[in-house]
């Protein structure tokens, strides 16, 4: 292979909108890792112009022409997030935006269409988790703001709510989805949705700003977010966990998709078999969906119930401040192995000198692993006393 610099470009829409930012954040992040060139072409939405009488919706188009010059410029690969700049497109339509790029390497980011590799959020398992979470606390009758009908990740959202419905043993009715607009403007569904169905105790929505909407709807009906009807969002936006109540999400990491888009294209330029297809999502439980979950900012409530309970408890906790799953998972499984060390130990047979010794250096050394620990340690360091704490009201 030559020493010539791969010359990448993505497609996005405008970067005053939240995930696109974060997604060519991620991709920047990745270029300058892997030492390739990448374009950036913010040509905003294509066809909101036909769904949205808006003054700026009207002249969208005039963005969208960004687009037509990379089908021009010669690149050696295109990321193309169709699932976000053509989202009210069906696949139909989506297929031919991306045909008109023929003669370059595509990768479909946001939807799966025919003909084209692609990469998108594992839709369904975030979505999946936060339904059964939901039935576990006693909600029973779960509604679904549930975005475009035209949008490929938001039938696979709605699939596996209706699926996860299934499986709890819960009703569903019509009346409890309703399709929307995927920004700001869709008051007026989440208040049909509320009066033709009184009896909601909860909501799925499809991204975190149709929940902030719901929120307002809630409030205005004297009902409490998260008490009275849980809410629950995707993509775990900055401004997810600032909400009042914080707001219970499924975390799509924008940042990490965008790095992996370009991944996959060093691979292909690079003769590198890459057959993954999917970014992993996470159930993120916050006080929207439950009013006792008080742990999330109280770290002595953690150690409260069997050795499993805990377990779930430190993995939200944690999870709820790292930014990806592997992230979590580097700081958890040495905690885990560490209570399970201690319960071993500890709360079954009367402990000699050198099990006591033994266990007060794999404590200091679980709580020194900087690297483990991934900038967490502040937030983390508190759990050492507690871990102590638990072990003491529990040893023989």
């Amino acid at each position: 292979m030559d020493n010539k610099r791969f010359n990448v470009c993505i497609l996005a829409a405008t970067l005053t909108d939240l995930f696109s930012n974060e997604l060519v954040k991620g991709a920047v992040s990745a270029a300058r890792r892997l030492d390739i060139n990448l374009t950036v072409m913010p040509g905003k939405y294509l066809g909101i112009q036909n769904i949205n009488d808006g003054f700026e919706a009207f002249y969208e188009y005039q963005y969208n022409v960004l687009f037509r010059y990379a089908a021009n410029a010669h690149f050696d690969y295109i990321i193309a997030p169709v699932g976000t700049i053509a989202y009210v497109y069906n696949n139909k339509l989506k297929k031919r935006f991306l045909d008109s790029f023929s003669g370059t390497p595509v990768l479909c980011v946001a939807s799966e269409i025919d003909g084209y590799d692609c990469l998108e959020f594992d839709n369904k398992a975030g979505i999946i988790s936060a339904v059964n979470y939901l039935a576990e606390r006693g909600r029973k009758h779960i509604g679904i703001m549930a975005g475009s009908s035209e949008n490929c990740e938001c039938i696979e959202r709605y699939e596996a709510y209706r699926e996860s419905l299934e499986r709890n043993g819960l009703v569903f009715r019509d009346s409890y989805l309703r399709f929307c607009d995927m920004s700001y403007d869709c008051t007026e569904d989440a208040e049909r949705l509320f009066d033709e169905n009184p009896e909601l105790d909860a909501v799925i929505c499809i991204n975190d700003i149709i929940a902030s909407v719901v929120y307002n709807v809630i409030q205005k009906r004297g009902k409490t977010v998260g008490e009275d009807i849980a809410v629950i969002g995707f993509d775990d936006q900055p401004f997810a966990k600032e909400m009042t109540p914080p707001l219970a999400t499924v975390r799509a990491d924008a940042f990490e998709l965008g790095s992996r888009c370009v991944e996959k294209a060093y691979n292909y330029l690079s003769g590198i078999k890459d057959d993954r297809h999917l970014v992993e999502t996470r159930f993120i439980p916050r006080a929207s969906c439950f009013v006792d979950k008080h742990f999330i900012k109280a770290p002595e409530m953690l150690f409260v119930g069997t050795t499993s309970e805990i377990k779930k408890n430190l993995m939200d906790y944690i999870s709820d401040g790292t930014a990806t799953v592997k992230d979590a998972e580097m700081i958890f499984t040495p905690l885990s192995e560490l209570i399970d060390h201690l319960e071993n130990e500890f709360f079954y047979t009367r402990a000699n000198e050198s099990s006591v010794n033994d266990a007060y250096q794999k404590i200091v050394d679980v709580f020194r692993n900087d690297k483990a620990f991934n900038g967490e340690t502040s937030k983390l360091y508190m759990l050492q006393e507690n871990l102590c704490t638990w072990l003491i009201r529990n040893c023989l």
